[in-house]
C-alpha cells in the first residue's frame, strides 16, 4: 500500500470497536488509522498508543461540553483497557434489544461499510473479509477518519443497516435518545442536532471515493445541509482532522457544494480505480449513467453493460449489436437489462 498517511501504525493487540452491520468488529489499531491517500500527509502518529491518544484528544470536547455520542448525544468514559463504556442513565438512554451492545462506545462509520463495498469485486467474492483483505481503496475508504464517529454500540448497529430517512412518528426505541430507527422501513433519521453534520460527511466520503448513493438519499441529505448549516464544533472537528491527516471536508468549509448531478472528484482513490469509479454514476443501485459503450441483443432489445452487471449474455454474434453509448442504445429502442439496475 503507497502513500500512507497519519494513519501509518504497525499491527497491535489493542483493538477498537468499529461497527459493521452484522455487528460490533474488531479491528486492529493500524486498520483505523491506514487511511491511504494520493494526496497523502507526512506520518504523525507513529505507534498504536499514540493513535489512540490522538483519537481521544479529537473527540475530547465532545465529551466535555455536551455534544456526546453522535446518534444520542450521551457520554462516556474510558476504561483501564482503553475501551470507552457509555454512561447511559445520565442521558436516559434504555436499551432496546442489545443492552451489552449499548454500553460499549464504538467507532461508527456514517457512510456503512456495505455502502463502501457494494458494486467492488471483492464485496462479491466475500464481502466486508474479502474487501478488509485485499482491497486498498477499501481500506482506505474503511478507516478515513472523517467518516468515524464515537456512539453507542446498539445505535450504531441500526444505523448499519439502514439508509437515512425522516421517521415522521415513531414510539421511542432508545428511551430519550432522539434519534429514530424504523426496522421494517429500514429507515435511520439521527437527531436533528447532527443531521447537516452527517449529511455533509456523507458528501466527503462520496466525493472522495466515488462511492454510490442514490438520487433520494441525495435530495434527503441536501436538505439537512440546507437545513442544518455548519456548527462551531464541526469546523473544530474539521481542523483537528485536517492538521492530523493533511485531508479536508471541503463540504464543511465551503469550498465544495452538494448538488443535483454533482460528478465526485475520486481524488481518494488511485488512477486505475478513479477511472472505473467515475465512469457509474449509480442511483440507487442502478447504473443511469456510463461514458462507455454498451451491447444490445436485437432479439430482445435489451443491451448491457460491460460493468456492474451480468454482460453480454453469451450473446450470438448475429443477435449482437454495439452502441457507442446508453443514450445511443436507448435512441434505438433498447433499455437497460434488469440485472444492470
Amino acid at each position: 500500500m503507497n502513500n500512507m498517511s497519519l494513519n501509518t501504525v504497525a499491527a497491535d493487540p489493542q483493538r477498537l470497536h468499529i461497527t459493521s452491520r452484522r455487528g460490533i468488529g474488531f479491528t486492529g489499531l493500524w486498520f483505523a488509522f491506514m487511511a491511504c491517500s494520493v494526496h497523502a500527509a507526512p506520518d504523525r502518529v507513529h505507534s498504536p498508543e499514540a493513535a489512540s491518544l490522538e483519537l481521544r484528544k479529537l473527540y475530547a470536547s465532545w465529551n466535555q461540553t455536551g455534544i456526546g455520542d453522535l446518534y444520542c448525544g450521551c457520554t462516556w468514559a474510558w476504561t483501564k483497557n482503553g475501551a470507552g463504556k457509555m454512561q447511559l442513565s445520565a442521558c436516559g438512554y434504555v436499551a432496546s434489544t442489545q443492552p451489552r451492545a449499548a454500553q460499549q462506545l464504538t467507532w461508527a462509520p456514517i457512510v456503512p461499510l456495505k455502502a463502501m463495498g457494494k458494486g467492488r469485486e471483492c464485496w462479491r467474492r466475500g464481502g466486508e473479509k474479502a474487501c478488509s483483505a485485499g482491497d486498498d481503496a477499501f481500506q482506505a475508504m474503511a478507516s478515513d477518519l472523517h467518516n468515524l464517529v464515537p456512539a453507542g454500540g446498539e445505535v450504531a448497529m441500526d444505523r448499519a443497516g439502514a439508509d437515512f430517512g425522516e421517521i415522521p412518528s415513531a414510539l421511542p426505541r432508545y428511551g430519550l435518545c432522539p434519534s429514530k430507527f424504523d426496522r421494517l422501513a429500514g429507515l435511520f433519521e439521527p437527531r436533528d442536532e447532527v443531521k447537516g453534520f452527517v449529511a455533509r460527511a456523507t458528501f466527503y466520503m462520496v466525493d472522495r471515493y466515488a462511492i454510490r448513493l442514490s438520487e433520494q438519499q441525495q435530495d434527503l441529505l441536501m436538505e439537512w445541509d440546507r437545513s442544518f448549516p455548519v456548527t462551531p464544533w464541526e469546523v473544530e472537528r474539521e481542523k483537528k482532522l485536517e492538521a492530523l491527516t493533511g485531508v479536508s471536508n471541503l463540504f464543511v468549509t465551503g469550498a465544495r457544494s452538494w448538488v443535483s448531478g454533482y460528478v465526485p472528484s475520486a481524488d481518494g482513490l488511485d488512477a486505475a480505480d478513479r477511472e472505473s469509479a467515475l465512469r457509474l454514476t449509480v442511483e440507487d443501485g442502478t447504473v443511469s449513467s456510463w461514458t462507455g459503450p454498451v451491447v444490445g441483443n436485437r432479439r430482445t432489445n435489451i443491451f448491457y453493460l460491460p460493468e456492474g452487471c451480468t454482460t453480454k449474455r453469451r450473446l450470438n454474434r448475429r443477435d449482437q449489436v454495439d452502441f457507442d453509448s446508453p443514450a445511443a442504445a436507448r435512441s434505438a429502442g433498447f433499455e437497460l437489462a434488469n440485472e444492470c439496475r
